[in-house]
C-alpha cells in the first residue's frame, strides 16, 4: 500500500485591519476583549444599569402623559372595531360595543360571550371635572387660531369626524380658555413693566382706538398702548360704548384707564404719540 497525504497550508492571523461592519465599528469593544480585561468591575443582578438615554427617558415620559404633546389620528369606526374581535383571555370571537361617546370621546366595551371576559377601552384620558381631554385640547384649538367656532365645527361634521358642539366650545372658552388667555396677558404685562422699571427713564407711549365695526355704531372699543423703545404692547383697555355717551368716546375712555393704570404702576410718561383725536385732544391740554 501507498500513503497518500495532503498537503495543507498553515492559517496565519492576518495583521491588516479589516473594514468596519455596520454592527460593530472600531471603537467599540470585542466580547473577548471584555472578558480578558482584568480591570473590569463585577456586576450583580440586583444593581441598576444606566445607560446615556436614560436620562431621556424621563422628559419622554412626561411627553406621552400630556395630551397636548402626542399625536392624534383619525380612524375609521369600522378599522376601530376590528381590534376587538379577538378576546384576549381564550382567543375566542367578540364583538365590541362604542359606550358613551361625547364629543371626541368613545368608550369601547369587549365582551366574551364564552368565557364571560370583559374589557373596557377609551380613546383618550379625562381631566378636570371628568372632562375629555381631546374635547378642551379642540376648543381651544379653534379659539387660540381665530377660526370661527360654528365653521370650524360645521366642517368637521361634513367631513363626519365626530366633535363637539357649538355649545360645548362655547362654555369651555367661557370657562376655560379666556381665563387662560387672561392670565397669559397679565403675566407677560408684568414682565414688560419689569423691564421697563429697569431700563428707567420715562415711557414713550403710541396709543389708539380700534371699534369692532365700522362707523358710529360700535359697541366695543379697544385702547392699546404702545412703548415705542421696546416696541411692545404695554396696555390693553377694552370700552364698552353703554359706558360712555357715545362710540366715539371710547377712545378716550380708553386712554384714560390706561393713563391711571400706569399711573398705580408708578410709571412716569414723557410723550404720547397718538391720532388727532378731538377728545383725547382736550384731554392733552388739560
Amino acid at each position: 500500500m501507498v500513503d497518500v497525504g495532503t498537503q495543507t497550508e498553515r492559517f496565519e492571523h492576518r495583521r491588516s485591519t479589516p473594514l468596519a461592519s455596520p454592527e460593530q465599528s472600531d471603537d467599540e469593544w470585542s466580547f473577548s476583549d471584555i472578558i480578558n480585561h482584568s480591570g473590569d468591575m463585577s456586576w450583580s443582578p440586583g444593581e441598576e444599569m444606566l445607560s446615556e438615554s436614560s436620562e431621556e427617558e424621563p422628559e419622554e415620559l412626561e411627553s406621552l402623559t400630556d395630551p397636548n404633546a402626542v399625536d392624534k389620528f383619525i380612524v375609521c369606526q369600522r378599522q376601530l372595531l376590528s381590534l376587538f374581535t379577538v378576546c384576549s383571555a381564550c382567543c375566542g370571537e367578540t364583538q365590541g360595543h362604542i359606550m358613551h361617546p361625547e364629543g371626541t370621546f368613545i368608550k369601547v366595551k369587549q365582551a366574551c360571550g364564552t368565557c364571560g371576559y370583559e374589557r373596557y377601552w377609551q380613546n383618550q384620558e379625562k381631566v378636570h371635572r371628568n372632562m375629555p381631554a381631546c374635547n378642551l385640547l379642540l376648543s381651544g384649538a379653534i379659539h387660540f387660531s381665530g377660526c370661527m367656532a360654528t365653521q370650524t365645527i360645521r366642517m368637521l361634521k361634513l367631513f363626519g369626524l365626530q366633535c363637539i358642539s357649538p355649545g360645548t366650545f362655547f362654555r369651555h372658552q367661557r370657562y376655560y380658555t379666556i381665563p387662560t388667555i387672561v392670565q397669559a396677558w397679565r403675566t407677560e404685562q408684568r414682565g414688560i413693566i419689569r423691564e421697563l422699571k429697569e431700563t428707567g427713564g420715562g415711557l414713550i407711549l403710541s396709543g389708539d382706538c380700534r371699534s369692532d365695526s365700522p362707523g358710529h355704531c360700535a359697541k366695543y372699543g379697544s385702547y392699546s398702548l404702545i412703548e415705542d423703545r421696546i416696541n411692545k404692547v404695554l396696555d390693553v383697555q377694552l370700552v364698552q360704548s353703554s359706558e360712555v355717551p357715545s362710540s366715539s368716546w371710547c377712545e378716550l375712555e380708553g386712554l384714560k384707564r390706561s393713563m391711571q393704570f400706569l399711573m398705580d404702576q408708578d410709571m412716569q410718561v414723557s410723550a404720547l404719540i397718538t391720532d388727532r383725536n378731538r377728545q383725547v385732544m382736550m384731554l392733552g391740554e388739560i
